[in-house]
């Protein structure tokens, strides 16, 4: 196996033709279904200034856990990336009747304040799975984590930074193992991975992203800056003559 390789794919057809017990850590950030409400709360602004991928129902999700928890190595973690939502009233109960273990979720402090009704929100949740039983490689991290958010125009959406991605490596595997991330988007954890002397495979269905994610593993680079160097955009600039048109438009 190279370094790292990423198909375009379909994440549960991709895992159903792994072997069991054939990788040794997994961290992923799937698209979650609660994107599509947030992303739609903007109107107008959210669907057009960005280029967003697909998303998944959570009833796929849970059958990815299912394959997930066959093709993980005994005594092997699985981390998976999820707002509130997702990780509360899902990927716990869930994971928790496939059979996985679990433990307190990590927190991911981005150092930014993002949109709410209530408290705004500046941090994330990592759900934290363990298939039979394996020791963190430090207990000095913290929980949170803190490590400032990707943003610009350059950044996939839902970028998560790499130094994010490495701690979360760095705990849970050694140098030569497989990581596999079957929702790669951009290619952050395979970037982390590289870097810590890991094997990689990623899987993603949208193009863009499998494109991206080639390009900055190929590069060592963070995929907002490979993509800034290609001249990729996700976030075009603002119009907003044409948003304040095209927002009326919107209106019933």
């Amino acid at each position: 196996m190279s370094a790292f390789e990423v198909h375009q794919e379909d994440a549960l057809v991709f895992l159903q033709r792994l072997p069991a017990e054939s990788v040794d850590l997994i961290v992923t950030d799937p698209p979650y279904e609660s994107i599509n409400k947030w992303r739609n709360m903007g109107s107008a602004r959210c669907r057009r200034l960005i280029d967003w991928f697909p998303t998944v129902s959570y009833e796929y999700l849970a059958d990815c856990l299912e394959e997930m928890l066959r093709v993980l190595k005994p005594n092997a973690h699985c981390y998976v990336m999820g707002d509130w939502e997702t990780t509360h009233a899902h990927v716990y109960p869930d994971a928790e009747r496939l059979g996985w273990g679990t433990w307190p979720p990590v927190v991911w402090d981005k150092g930014a304040v993002g949109t709410g009704y209530h408290y705004r929100n500046c941090i994330e949740y990592v759900s934290f799975l363990e298939k039979g039983k394996r020791a963190l490689n430090s207990k000095s991290e913290t929980n949170p984590l803190r490590f400032k958010s990707v943003r610009g125009k350059h950044a996939y959406p839902t970028e998560k930074p790499v130094t994010l991605c490495e701690t979360l490596v760095r705990q849970s595997s050694n140098k030569g193992d497989v990581v596999l991330d079957p929702f790669c988007g951009g290619g952050s954890v395979g970037v982390a991975a590289q870097r810590l002397g890991r094997r990689f495979v990623g899987v993603d269905v949208w193009e863009k992203g499998v494109e991206l994610a080639r390009g900055a593993l190929a590069h060592d680079m963070e995929p907002y800056l490979w993509a800034a160097s290609q001249g990729i955009v996700f976030r075009p600039p603002r119009d907003r003559k044409a948003l304040r048109k095209t927002a009326v438009q919107d209106q019933p």
